[in-house]
């Protein structure tokens, strides 16, 4: 219905882990997890049980990799929206900040900083 799937489970097919033991029984299983949906897991890098002192119940471990993280950056030419000089409002707000953009980055070597 919601199309959800233990991403532990698709990460770690052949492996026979669990998240909690009640060791007075003697009896372990997996109880914990995370359910996300299609799209995530094709960004899910990994999923891990992992030990958590003081609980019966150990963590589950997800990392998530945005696919804006993955690709390369552009060339880091920056431009500027000349619209935005045609604002007035903007335009004074910038003029009456110089001065103080000037003193905050006084001490910067680097001229594009600066």
């Amino acid at each position: 219905m919601y199309s959800l799937h233990d991403v532990w489970r698709k990460k770690n097919n052949d492996k026979k882990q669990f998240s909690w033991r009640s060791k007075s029984f003697k009896v372990q299983c997996k109880l914990d997890y995370f359910l996300i949906s299609t799209n995530l897991v094709k960004l899910c890098q990994r999923c891990e049980i992992i030990y958590a002192p003081h609980s019966d119940h150990s963590a589950i471990g997800l990392v998530l990799i945005s696919e804006s993280l993955n690709r390369k950056p552009g060339s880091g030419f920056w431009k500027s929206n000349a619209s935005l000089l045609e604002d007035n409002t903007y335009i004074k707000e910038i003029q009456s900040n110089i001065k103080a953009f000037r003193e905050k980055y006084d001490y910067a070597e680097d001229k594009g900083l600066k």
